[in-house]
């Protein structure tokens, strides 16, 4: 994966002790039939896959990312730990507003719709839903709907990912109007629909394992510079290389993104997997 030029990018690896950045697979082949078998759960991930420097409010289904706090000065591990530190304060300030719509009812339905069964028992592949709330630099809030999913017989995991089209400010966010609760739930389910159509197509065997290598950058990936001691990199400079164009429309394309799970946003944290974006949210596509 490469946001930047490669030394920039190699040092912040190395200071950050980030193993390389993983390819996003396709599901591991399973019995005809067994891909309708999927238990939907209540948890949230195991703590190995959730980003090293969110914020999350126990009981929740919401991982909050944002960047400040860290500092050169600091070093490494000082700066990780008060960027973590400062992302937590940031998840308490809207455990009362956004956080209460809980997205399980939505990724239930939609799951059931597509025909794959949300059992409650041990199945082949297990699903957790979340939302990824992440504030950018341009002082939005962009949201992002994940199906986790996993194959404990393989130690296999997948990411997908959609991208709600609404942005917020931090008002906003922390106090939803009539108008934007109702459209906040509205995308919630369309985001779930599509989310749950590439589960089941990816299960199946029917979604691309590689497609058209780009450079693929949004804000909705990636919304933080990224340097120090005045020196930056906007976050419109930056993207994630090696990406795989899956399929395209006029409105959205589908792309498997590399990334790091457990790191922070410039590791791939929420890019990493199968993402859904609409052409709007995209400002960087052009061939590896």
């Amino acid at each position: 994966m490469r946001l930047l030029p490669p030394l920039v990018l190699t040092m912040a690896v190395l200071a950050a002790g980030c193993a390389p950045a993983l390819k996003t697979t396709t599901p591991p082949a399973v019995q005809a039939g067994m891909q309708s078998a999927v238990s939907v759960s209540a948890n949230m991930p195991e703590k190995k896959y959730l980003p090293n420097q969110a914020g999350y409010i126990e009981g929740t289904r919401y991982i909050f990312m944002q960047t400040g706090g860290g500092s050169i000065l600091l070093g490494p591990i000082f700066g990780s730990m008060n960027v973590s530190r400062l992302s937590q304060e940031m998840a308490k300030q809207y455990k009362d507003s956004v956080i209460q719509v809980d997205p399980l009812p939505a990724s239930t339905a939609a799951l059931e719709a597509a025909g794959i069964k949300a059992s409650g028992e041990a199945a082949a592949f297990n699903l957790k839903p979340f939302v990824f709330v992440q504030r950018c630099d341009d002082e939005r809030f962009r949201l992002a709907l994940v199906f986790h999913v996993d194959n404990a017989n393989t130690k296999w995991t997948g990411r997908y990912t959609y991208h709600l089209q609404s942005v917020y400010t931090d008002k906003e966010l922390a106090q939803f109007s009539e108008a934007q609760l109702d459209q906040y739930k509205k995308e919630l389910n369309t985001g779930a629909t599509a989310l749950a159509g590439l589960v089941k197509r990816d299960l199946k065997g029917d979604l691309p394992a590689t497609g058209k290598r780009v450079n693929l950058g949004s804000l909705n990936l990636l919304g933080s510079k990224m340097g120090g001691l005045g020196i930056y990199t906007k976050p419109e400079d930056m993207y994630f290389a090696n990406s795989q164009i899956l399929e395209e429309t006029d409105e959205y394309v589908i792309a498997r993104v590399p990334g790091m799970m457990e790191s922070n946003v410039f590791g791939g944290a929420i890019a990493y997997g199968v993402q859904r974006l609409a052409k709007n949210q995209i400002h960087t596509m052009k061939p590896y």
